[in-house]
């Protein structure tokens, strides 16, 4: 396969277009270079062998013992210089890690210059002809030139998942053309590395060609490598195969030198069915018919890339393009029947790239840029390799015909952050995987920057990273289990783990994006875009660590830290004072302390979690500190030095307060005294406008996680919800559902079910009444969100007039859709009036089907999602579908999701997700999923939809029978995979909760009852 492929010499072109470590021609220092650096002569003086002399016997011993330690430091000496020589080109043994070393890092006495890749993949697609058997498989062929920096006869590469076929492996050395025979394979399970011996070493300076031929599986969710993604299109099933990009991806696909800094050109040919398109990194150099209904596209040699950033996908696509100027030609593929809605998104991604590139002040598209919408659900990985980005339809497919729920700064977001991971992640790459996170968390943060200069007359995006980044971090990296951002990664397995979608996303970027927020605000908008341009140019494809971010943040912060100014009253730079933030586990607690008649308040720290362990104790940070001096207050500034306290001035007035988390700005939570608690909770009822939403925000999820931690009186976070129905603000209004859920979790199907009712209808029906009852999408995107959000809990909580509203709605629905329509159609052609907005619908839909009187309308939704190909109705159908309270019904969606075909396997953790959320489906889940282990094994082994769904399957449980219950299933001899660590995170999940009812779940239960009436209401239920 790989004859047709176009020849490259490996050194043509730039030096910088090769590996930095290579010299050209892979020349290292030469036995012709030793003449200048021999070492001296020796100039001792000779015997005069005309004087006569007699020695004892003893003494010639001893002389020739001495002259053998000449000879042989006068061989030794040659050979040191040599070889210390080198070391200024090439590592020496001692710096290169074995190959049975216990790191897992793979030796540098070989480095990869250039892959050729030849890949076959197999999808049943009409016309194409092959061996049924073969279907959703794909085999491959790999020549690797390497060139040796240190005399071997290894070859250690990465595979995981891939059978190789060792009988047609081949080394040649590359420019004699001699062949090399291989001896000997063996392939390390654990460490997930291919080890061939060859029969002669390799020669240090040499160019050597490695050739292996293999197969695979393609793997029916995203997590392993190649996977598909399967659709209806005119009830016909067709499919894509795409490839994941992640941490350690490449080998799951091709044998390869798969770590982060071992960078290579590639060329990628794909064969692939006649009647598809095959994209990947380089453009579509050639494209040619080889017969039997199959198509060969080989692409250009890339640039230098990290072979985890290789990628291709091969699907029914077309695209709409947008010139670039400067940069090459962009492109947006999507499936045919969608093209058409690709305007609004096209147009954002020439705009967010344009806003990048300025602001970033580097081009990053080379030749040209491809953007892939597949109909794959949200909750699975996104693929940002190096000039293809691979996303779900869901997340840029939006406008008024698009049946989307996505909004205009929803998808710019989606957008921005996607691209931006063309700079940090792709252009710039990790030394080691226990620094990925940095790709990820800039763009995360950037996202919001280059957002805000796209729609900058919207105001809920900065809501939108406070609660669903910074706020999400706060909690989880206050948990024991909380690791420095710098923590070391070993393993392959750590790396798949600790750096899967959803460590990824709850602890490695949420946690870097909010640090890198807070320190924006400390330096400035011009100086971080100085931070991040310098940075970008300094290391383009090269490979760092957040210590080579600081040393370039220092450089450009010299001045601001160099004498204390209005920012800052620290001496020292950059890394100094932020290198705490990266080094560290957890974060600190910011207490308060207040002296009312002095008019001075005293700020201490300490770590938010374990602080009676010796090693969190002492861990302490320079603290940025944000705080507002009473209602209407502009922002103050403080910096707390670690190891040391900040005082400060404030008001004498008895009746003001101080917050120390104004404008949710910095990555820590904030202690008061109870009479400041109190102060605060005041101005909130009286004028809570007072305080800014951002800083109302942090204040509520404060409260709240320190009285769940038991470091605050519930009493006082309690109090601070009185003033819920006077606020109007999405983003404060999420904080406080997501802290009503969780005291709604723990006293439901509990004697105080009743009680977590009544404080639920009084906290949100209010809010329900003042927002309206039409259920239109007027008010702009931050009430048409905040709506969507108070009819989701009231008629969860059985306010009458939501539940009612949402029946008459769907009946509306039901009798548009008599005809053989989609429900995304239905909802189209009605009239505004009675359209459901989609960001209702799953609320609609899910009512409907908990008060259905019978299984009709689950049969008529389900006949709906069998008939929709959107992917956005299709999750809100299956949202609605969810909620039955049919226990056959669920467990009849729950097995069609397992079996894989009328419903996605990729939707199986949304499903659990949603059955999980109400108490029908809590009790049954769990007996689900015991009953279907085996098969939830079989299809989810080692993915991170397995921690998901067990999650979720014991999500309810807090009680000591059902700890009991957990503790049986563990020890039974079951295959846990990769989730027993979620299961021992689950164990420990639930003592905490057993320890929360008994120690402050009375607490929770007396203040409802002494706080919120039982008054009659003309919209609500009887409470339950």
């Amino acid at each position: 396969m790989l004859s047709d492929l176009p020849s490259i010499d490996v050194f043509e072109g730039r030096p910088d277009e090769l590996p930095s470590r290579l010299p050209l021609r892979a020349s290292p220092v030469g036995i012709s270079d030793l003449a200048a650096h021999r070492p001296v002569a020796d100039e001792r003086p000779k015997l005069d062998i005309r004087d006569t002399y007699t020695i004892s016997k003893k003494w010639a011993i001893i002389l020739l013992t001495l002259l053998a330690l000449l000879l042989l430091l006068s061989i030794i000496i040659p050979v040191i210089v040599y070889y210390s020589r080198q070391c200024s080109y090439f590592p020496t043994e001692s710096f290169l890690t074995s190959f049975t070393d216990s790191s897992y890092r793979l030796p540098r006495t070989l480095l990869p210059v250039l892959y050729y890749v030849d890949v076959k993949v197999f999808l049943p697609f009409a016309g194409a002809i092959f061996d049924p058997r073969l279907s959703f498989r794909f085999s491959g062929k790999v020549a690797i030139v390497l060139t040796c920096t240190l005399q071997t006869r290894h070859i250690i590469l990465n595979s995981v998942g891939l059978k190789v076929s060792l009988e047609q492996a081949e080394l040649q050395e590359t420019d004699a053309r001699r062949t090399i025979k291989l001896t000997n394979v063996t392939y390390e399970t654990s460490a997930q590395r291919l080890i061939l011996e060859a029969e002669q070493p390799m020669e240090t300076g040499r160019n050597y060609t490695l050739t292996l031929t293999y197969t695979g599986v393609i793997a029916k969710h995203p997590s392993n490598g190649v996977y598909r993604i399967s659709y209806s299109d005119s009830g016909q099933e067709r499919y894509f195969a795409a490839v994941q990009v992640g941490p350690a991806a490449a080998r799951r696909w091709f044998p390869s030198m798969d770590e982060p800094d071992l960078r290579s050109i590639f060329v990628l040919t794909i064969e692939h069915p006649q009647s598809t398109k095959a994209l990947s990194n380089g453009h579509e150099k050639f494209e040619s018919a080889i017969g039997d209904g199959w198509m060969k596209t080989t692409f250009s040699h890339t640039k230098r890339l990290a072979p985890h950033l290789l990628a291709f996908v091969v699907g029914h696509l077309t695209y709409k393009e947008i010139p670039k100027s400067r940069s090459g030609k962009l492109r947006l593929w999507l499936r045919p029947s969608y093209i058409e809605q690709s305007y609004q998104p096209l147009t954002t991604i020439s705009a967010v790239l344009n806003a990048l590139e300025s602001y970033i002040g580097y081009d990053v598209v080379d030749t040209k840029l491809d953007v892939v919408g597949l109909p794959m659900y949200v909750a699975t990985p996104r693929s940002q390799a190096m000039n293809l980005i691979v996303l779900s339809e869901m997340d840029i497919i939006y406008g008024e015909k698009s049946g989307s729920g996505i909004s205009l700064e929803k998808g710019t977001l989606n957008i921005a952050n996607a691209l931006a991971q063309q700079w940090f992640g792709n252009l710039i790459t990790p030394k080691w995987w226990d620094s990925y996170w940095i790709g990820p968390s800039a763009a995360c943060f950037l996202q919001l920057i280059i957002a805000n200069l796209i729609v900058p007359e919207v105001e809920s995006l900065e809501g939108e990273f406070i609660t669903k980044i910074l706020q999400a971090a706060l909690e989880w990296d206050a948990l024991a289990s909380s690791v420095p951002l710098s923590g070391k990664v070993k393993v392959p397995s750590e790396a798949l783990r600790n750096f899967s979608p959803e460590q990824y996303k709850k602890v490695l970027y949420l946690q870097g994006a909010a640090i890198l927020r807070m320190i924006y605000h400390v330096i400035g908008d011009a100086t971080f875009k100085q931070v991040m341009s310098s940075f970008v140019r300094k290391y383009a494809y090269g490979s760092v660590d957040h210590v080579d971010w600081l040393n370039v943040l220092a450089e450009a912060t010299d001045r601001l830290f160099a004498r204390p100014n209005q920012l800052s009253n620290l001496m020292g730079n950059a890394t100094a004072i932020f290198r705490g933030w990266f080094d560290q586990p957890t974060y600190p607690l910011v207490t308060l302390v207040r002296q009312y008649e002095a008019g001075q308040a005293t700020f201490k720290q300490a770590p938010i979690i374990l602080l009676q362990q010796t090693d969190f104790a002492y861990r302490q940070w320079n603290v940025p500190i944000w705080y507002q001096q009473g209602p209407s207050s502009p922002l103050s500034k403080i910096w707390l030095k670690a190891g040391d306290e900040a005082r400060t001035d404030v008001p004498k007035a008895p009746y003001n307060f101080v917050l120390a988390t104004a404008g949710a700005i910095g990555y820590y939570r904030a202690q008061y005294d109870e009479a400041n608690w109190q102060l605060a909770n005041m101005q909130l009822q009286v004028q809570h406008e007072l305080i800014d939403a951002k800083t109302r925000a942090q204040l509520l999820d404060d409260a709240f996680s320190l009285a769940r931690s038991g470091k605050l009186s519930y009493h006082l976070a309690l109090d601070m919800t009185k003033y819920l129905p006077q606020e109007m603000d999405i983003t404060a209004w999420k904080v406080a559902a997501r802290h009503i859920e969780y005291l709604d979790l723990m006293l439901s199907s509990t004697r105080y079910e009743s009680d977590i009712n009544r404080f639920a209808l009084n906290a949100y029906e209010a809010v329900y009444h003042r927002l309206g009852f039409e259920p239109t999408d007027s008010g702009g995107t931050k009430q048409g969100n905040l709506r969507a959000l108070i009819w989701d809990r009231a008629c969860k909580f059985s306010i009458s007039h939501c539940v009612q509203t949402a029946k008459n709605l769907f009946a509306q629905f039901q009798r548009r859709c008599e005809v053989s329509k989609t429900s995304g159609d239905c909802n189209m052609q009605a009239t505004h009036v009675g359209m459901i907005p989609m960001n209702l619908r799953p609320t609609v839909y899910c009512v409907s089907i908990a008060e259905a009187e019978s299984p009709q309308q689950w049969s008529f939704l389900w006949k709906k999602y069998t008939e929709e190909d959107n992917i956005n109705e299709q999750e809100a159908l299956l949202r609605g579908l969810s909620c039955a309270k049919d226990i056959i019904l669920l467990n009849n969606l729950l097995d069609k999701a397992l079996s894989d075909k009328e419903v996605k396997l990729t939707f199986t953790p949304l499903i659990y997700q949603c059955v999980s959320d109400h108490p029908t489906g809590r009790a049954m889940l769990w007996d689900f999923t015991t009953r279907n282990w085996d098969r939830i094994i079989e299809n989810f082994k080692d993915t991170v939809e397995l921690d998901y769904m067990v999650r979720y399957a014991t999500k309810a449980f807090k009680t000591v029978r059902t700890l009991e219950t957990l503790q049986t299933f563990l020890t039974g001899g079951k295959n846990l995979s990769s989730s027993k660590q979620v299961f021992l995170e689950q164990l420990q999940a639930i003592h905490e909760k057993i320890f929360w009812t008994e120690h402050y779940s009375a607490d929770v239960v007396r203040w409802i009852q002494n706080n919120v009436p039982g008054m009659y209401s003309i919209y609500r239920n009887k409470a339950k």
